[in-house]
């Protein structure tokens, strides 16, 4: 709202969900000017990508899993889910997400292959799917919502993946155009500092 006051004649075309190479071959034929996007830790920055932030990700796991009653608290260790997820259906990202990325890179790390994985496209569909004890699942920071049938659990190490910034090269944007940028990320250090207080 507030670039828009500043910038009234700014339009915008905005399209949801759309997969990293497409974004990449549409900035480069100057098809887009941006793109808000999330990569696993593993995946390759360019140079026109600029990292937001780092966004954790939690296990979200049904509150009726054995693990829940063993596990109280808010942290797991990593190591231990090929001890005591080993019989669950994971509920995972589609190939090619940031989340799946990271958590495939993780199962590997530990040398485990889920029993099942059900791929979800969604997650706030997945998120009810926990709820639902359809299995456990890697949510970002940013779908964590109040739910007394599902249990949080911080990881250890933290998982996470980044929030970028793509964007055609700034010297071939126009005024307005390197405005709305500096506004993402003035936004983003804004919200930050909220958090922080």
């Amino acid at each position: 709202p507030k670039f828009h006051k500043k910038h009234p004649e700014a339009f915008f075309d905005i399209t949801a969900q759309v997969e990293l190479y497409y974004l990449d071959s549409e900035i480069q034929k100057g098809n887009l000017d941006f793109a808000l996007i999330s990569l696993s830790p593993f995946d390759h920055l360019d140079s026109n990508m600029q990292i937001l932030r780092e966004e954790p990700l939690f296990l979200t796991v049904p509150v009726s899993h054995p693990y829940c009653q063993r596990n109280p608290g808010d942290v797991m260790p990593l190591d231990d889910i090929p001890q005591y997820f080993k019989d669950d259906v994971f509920l995972i990202s589609r190939l090619g997400s940031s989340i799946r990325t990271a958590v495939d890179h993780v199962f590997e790390s530990l040398s485990f292959t889920p029993k099942r994985i059900f791929e979800v496209n969604g997650l706030y569909l997945t998120i009810g799917m926990v709820a639902e004890e359809e299995g456990p699942a890697f949510i970002p920071l940013s779908t964590v919502c109040e739910n007394p049938k599902i249990h949080y659990y911080r990881t250890d190490p933290v998982l996470y993946r980044y929030n970028v910034l793509v964007s055609k090269p700034l010297n071939n944007c126009n005024e307005t155009e390197q405005t709305f940028y500096r506004y993402v990320l003035s936004y983003l250090k804004n919200q930050r500092e909220e958090r922080n207080r």
